[in-house]
C-alpha cells in the first residue's frame, strides 16, 4: 500500500461514526453550557451554579431550533450562487459569513437602531478588504475579476499555513468543518444567549413578594433575582429550595440590567 493511499484511509477512518456520535453528543451539552453561561452573565450570575442536564439540553436547542432553521435557509439560498472558481469561492465564503452574522445578530436582538453602526462597520469592512483592496494593491491587473483572483492566489502561501487549512490537510474536510463549526457556533449561541436575557419580558414571580423573579429553574433549585419594583432594575441574585415558594408568570421586563 502506497504513502497516498495510506493517508487517504487514515483521513477516511480518522472518525467512526460511533466517535462522531460522541463529539455531536458532547458538544450539544457544550453549546449548553455556553448558552446558559451567557445567558447567566448578564445577570452577573456565576458559571458554578449552572446545571446541565438533558432537559436544559433540549430546551436549549428548542429556543435555538428558530433562529437556526433561518440560518440554514439563508445559507441555502447563499450556495445557490456559490462560485465555481477556488479563488472567488474563498472570496464568497467570507463575505457570505458576515453577513451571516449579521443576520443571526438581527434574529437575536431584532433590528436596533443603535445596533446601525455594527452593520457599517460590518459592510464597510467586506467592501474595503474585498473589493477595495485588489483595487489598489494590484492594478496592473484588468477587471475586478482579475484583481479578485490574482489578491486570493497571492494569500493562498498563509493560508496554507494557518491551523484550519493544517487540520483539512492532514485529517480531511469533516475535522475541519467541525473544528470550524465549533468556534463559530460558540460565537453565535453566545450572542443569542445574551440577547435573550437582555430582551426578556416574562419570568416567573413570587406571589408573596413582587420583587423576587426566577431566572433560572433547576432541579434542585431556583435562581432568583430581586429587582427595584420602581425602575426595574436588578439589585442581586440568590439561590432557593425548588418547593419552597409558588410562582406566577409575570411581564416586568425587559429588566434594567446590572452592569
Amino acid at each position: 500500500m502506497d504513502s497516498d493511499t495510506k493517508k487517504d484511509n487514515f483521513k477516511k477512518n480518522i472518525i467512526s461514526e460511533t466517535l462522531l456520535l460522541l463529539i455531536i453528543t458532547a458538544s450539544s451539552y457544550w453549546l449548553s453550557f455556553i448558552y446558559e453561561s451567557s445567558y447567566l452573565k448578564v445577570f452577573q450570575i456565576p458559571t458554578q451554579l449552572i446545571d446541565v442536564s438533558t432537559s436544559l439540553l433540549l430546551t436549549t436547542m428548542f429556543s435555538l431550533s428558530g433562529a437556526i432553521f433561518l440560518l440554514i435557509l439563508l445559507w441555502n439560498v447563499i450556495l445557490m450562487f456559490m462560485p465555481s472558481r477556488p479563488a472567488t469561492k474563498s472570496k464568497f465564503i467570507r463575505i457570505a459569513l458576515i453577513i451571516s452574522f449579521m443576520f443571526w445578530w438581527s434574529l437575536a436582538y431584532g433590528f436596533r437602531e443603535k445596533d446601525v453602526w455594527l452593520y457599517v462597520i460590518a459592510l464597510g469592512f467586506v467592501t474595503f478588504f474585498e473589493f477595495i483592496w485588489p483595487f489598489l494593491i494590484f492594478k496592473a491587473k484588468k477587471g475586478l475579476n482579475g484583481k479578485v483572483i490574482t489578491d486570493e492566489h497571492s494569500e493562498e502561501k498563509i493560508k496554507s499555513k494557518d491551523i484550519l487549512d493544517r487540520i483539512y490537510d492532514n485529517f480531511g474536510p469533516l475535522l475541519y468543518f467541525m473544528v470550524f463549526f465549533f468556534f463559530v457556533a460558540n460565537y453565535l449561541v453566545i450572542i443569542y444567549g445574551t440577547a435573550s436575557a437582555e430582551k426578556q419580558e416574562i419570568f416567573p414571580v413570587d406571589i408573596t413578594d413582587n420583587s423576587v423573579a426566577v431566572v433560572r429553574m433547576y432541579k434542585d433549585k431556583f435562581i432568583c433575582i430581586r429587582y427595584n419594583l420602581n425602575n426595574k432594575r436588578v439589585e442581586t441574585y440568590f439561590i432557593r429550595e425548588a418547593t419552597t415558594n409558588e410562582y406566577a408568570n409575570k411581564k416586568i421586563g425587559p429588566l434594567n440590567l446590572i452592569k
